[in-house]
């Protein structure tokens, strides 16, 4: 993207832009590292028993956030990412849209708003049945 000009005119896009990727790197980091060290690991229930045995409830920092953090780390680069294009689809103002070349691209801002939509209804109706299923599957253990 920081090769299409009108990108790196906006510094509110540029800057939304690289916040997106600099998150889906640490994502990438985080992800890397947590594999390599737990993949050393012989079960999976050891981690899992280790932060039973050392759990504090009253820290800001424990086992759970560090296993959460490469999937915040990408939600965040998601959603910088999906705002910047946004941004760079739908300019602020008429003199943006000039300088874009977007005043006669209606057609393809809307065909790209409703696969982003698309998407978003996709993936609620994902997490929907993950619940579903998740809850079925428990249910199933208690019986």
């Amino acid at each position: 993207m920081f090769q299409i000009p009108s990108v790196t005119a906006s510094s509110l896009l540029e800057s939304l832009t690289r916040c997106a990727l600099l998150c889906v790197t640490m994502s990438l980091i985080y992800t890397s590292l947590l594999t390599i060290y737990f993949d050393g690991w012989t079960s999976s229930g050891t981690a899992a028993g280790w932060e039973i045995r050392n759990a504090n409830p009253y820290t800001f920092w424990n086992f759970w956030i560090l296993i959460a953090l490469p999937a915040v780390w990408t939600c965040w680069g998601i959603f910088l990412f999906l705002a910047s294009m946004i941004l760079f689809v739908w300019p602020l103002g008429e003199d943006g849209a000039k300088e874009r070349g977007h005043d006669s691209s209606l057609g393809a801002r809307i065909f790209l708003m409703a696969v982003l939509v698309v998407g978003g209804v996709q993936l609620a109706l994902m997490i929907s049945m993950l619940k579903r299923i998740n809850k079925s599957v428990h249910d199933d253990a208690v019986v």
